[in-house]
């Protein structure tokens, strides 16, 4: 199928989307040209095999029905669509790495436009061993902008995030790769990606898989394009990005450091921060000023707020949500879970186990409950076992709804 792309999955893009942005089908159409040129391999004679890249666009979609006709008429062959409808962005992206299907994961926004290049050069220092994370460069344009858009500005649009130990650049949720390794260990925390939390899923996934012990490393290339009109870089809308950024930063202090103000040592610095964001507005300070107050304002106020929260949850498997991938996010030691009781987690048996003593039997559906397998055969230790086993099915209430 010469319009098609690759059978082989070596690369999943994941994009998750409403299903009405105008801007989609421009990111697609770019998304799949990369991964068309990632399929021929670096330019020149003499690719090796291993050069060259299969790929998939895993299309996670909140409202099918709103897709455009002319791109769903295209969907098939180039696009795998997965339905999540009623679900935070945290979740969608977790039901996409569930429906993937290759080793290396890329994530895109809708309305980005991703060079040419971009599969190759952000899946470079994965494909090469040297690192586990990818953040790729991005940059915000608006059309008939005199000027390009202040940085202070175009951090708020991307959700810029920093690297815990790694000065530079900051990261974007437009151009993340990472492996499949990474995945199986660390999920996006479902928590995130609301509207009280809006890009917050991205900043505390590199801060798990970096605190996690995986090597963060940034890609080179052409920087993928964000194109904005006047009205995502108007003051407000850049206001409640910085006050969305500051809850975040709250979140992460509360549940990675601990944090919990005193309440009236808090109510005092929310009182003190109120005055100082008062006094920049009035004194008509730098944008980048007034929105690092802002976020510093939003984070006090949240600190107070979590004060009594309880310890972050970790994602539930999306396996039962999106048939045909090759896994959702889980724990790094494998586990097979029972149900119905509240014995402790049966560890899988070890792959060395597995061959001398021959195939597991199956579980038998007794009192005590079912063994069921959240990966597939041959994604983590047991797999053989599992493959061999007679197929048991969950009971009502151990999958995702």
């Amino acid at each position: 199928m010469p319009d098609a792309l690759s059978a082989r999955a070596d690369v999943s893009v994941v994009v998750v989307a409403g299903g009405s942005e105008p801007a989609l089908a421009g990111t697609l159409d770019t998304v799949t040209a990369a991964l068309r040129r990632a399929r021929r391999g670096p330019a020149g004679p003499g690719a090796l095999r291993g050069e060259r890249l299969g790929g998939e666009v895993v299309l996670v979609v909140g409202d099918v029905s709103a897709l455009p006709a002319a791109l769903r008429a295209r969907i098939g062959d180039r696009f795998r669509v997965v339905a999540a409808p009623g679900v935070g962005r945290a979740r969608a992206r977790n039901v996409g790495v569930a429906a993937a299907r290759g080793r290396y994961l890329l994530f895109t926004e809708p309305g980005a436009r991703v060079p040419e290049d971009w599969v190759l050069a952000v899946t470079a220092p994965l494909r090469a061993g040297a690192a586990d994370l990818v953040g790729g460069p991005a940059r915000v344009v608006a059309p008939g902008r005199a000027g390009p858009v202040p940085d202070a500005a175009a951090s708020a649009v991307l959700g810029a995030v920093r690297v815990p130990g790694r000065p530079g650049r900051p990261w974007s949720g437009v151009s993340l790769a990472v492996t499949r390794a990474v995945l199986e260990a660390v999920g996006f925390d479902e928590a995130l990606g609301g509207p009280r939390y809006r890009g917050g899923e991205v900043a505390a996934f590199v801060r798990d898989v970096v605190g996690a012990g995986f090597r963060a490393a940034t890609g080179d290339g052409e920087p993928v394009l964000r194109p904005v009109g006047p009205r995502a870089l108007a003051r407000g809308a850049l206001v409640e990005r910085a006050r969305a950024r500051g809850r975040v930063d709250a979140y992460l202090d509360r549940h990675l450091h601990d944090a919990r103000p005193r309440p009236l040592a808090g109510r005092l610095a929310v009182a003190a921060r109120a005055l100082r964001v008062a006094g920049l507005v009035v004194g008509r300070r730098p944008a980048a000023a007034v929105l690092d107050a802002h976020a510093d304002l939003a984070r006090r106020r949240e600190l107070l707020r979590l004060r009594a929260a309880d310890v972050r949850v970790p994602p539930r498997s999306a396996a039962g949500d999106a048939p045909g991938g090759s896994g959702a996010p889980r724990a790094s030691r494998p586990v097979a879970l029972v149900v119905r009781d509240r014995g402790a987690p049966v560890p899988l048996p070890s792959e060395a186990a597995t061959a001398a003593t021959g195939p597991a039997p199956a579980a038998p559906d007794a009192g005590r409950g079912s063994v069921y397998a959240l990966w597939g055969a041959g994604r983590s230790l047991g797999g053989a076992a599992r493959a061999s086993a007679a197929r048991v099915e969950p009971i009502q209430g151990t999958t995702a709804s």
